[in-house]
C-alpha cells in the first residue's frame, strides 16, 4: 500500500490538449487503496466545480484500478455532483471490475452518454469529436 503525496494526487487530474481542444483526464489507473482513490476523487471534484457548467470534456481512466468494487458509491456521488460541468465523458476500463464500476455509474445515473473504451486513443478520438 502506498500513500499518494499531494503532487501525485494533482497529477491524476490533468489536461490533455489536441489543437484548440482540451480534455480533462481523471486518472485512477493502477490505484490499489480505496482511501487514495477517495483523495483523488475529492481533489478532482474541487477542481471541476470551479469550472463553468457544461465546459468540460472528460476522460476517466480506470485501467488496472484494484479497488473498483470498493469505490462505486464514491464514483456515483462524484458523477452526480460533477455532471453539470461536463459536455461529454468517456471511460477507459480494461477488466470486469472496472467495466462493472463504469456500468454501475451509468446505470445509476440513467440516460447518460458515457461510452466505455479499452484503449485511451479511441476514447480521446471520440471525445475530440464532441
Amino acid at each position: 500500500m502506498t500513500t499518494l503525496k499531494r503532487a501525485e494526487i494533482m497529477k491524476r487530474a490533468s489536461f490533455l490538449r489536441h489543437g484548440e481542444k482540451m480534455i480533462l483526464k481523471f486518472d485512477l489507473s493502477e490505484l490499489d487503496n480505496a482511501e487514495e482513490v477517495k483523495k483523488v476523487i475529492e481533489y478532482f471534484s474541487s477542481m471541476v466545480t470551479r469550472m463553468p457548467k457544461k465546459s468540460i470534456v472528460g476522460l476517466v481512466d480506470l485501467k488496472g484500478l484494484k479497488v473498483a468494487d470498493e469505490v462505486t458509491h464514491e464514483m456515483i456521488n462524484l458523477t452526480e455532483s460533477c455532471n453539470p460541468y461536463f459536455r461529454a465523458t468517456a471511460v477507459i476500463a480494461n477488466d470486469d471490475a472496472t467495466t462493472s464500476l463504469a456500468n454501475a455509474v451509468i446505470s445509476h445515473y440513467g440516460k447518460i452518454n458515457m461510452p466505455i473504451y479499452i484503449e485511451e486513443e479511441a476514447a480521446k478520438e471520440w471525445l475530440f469529436s464532441q
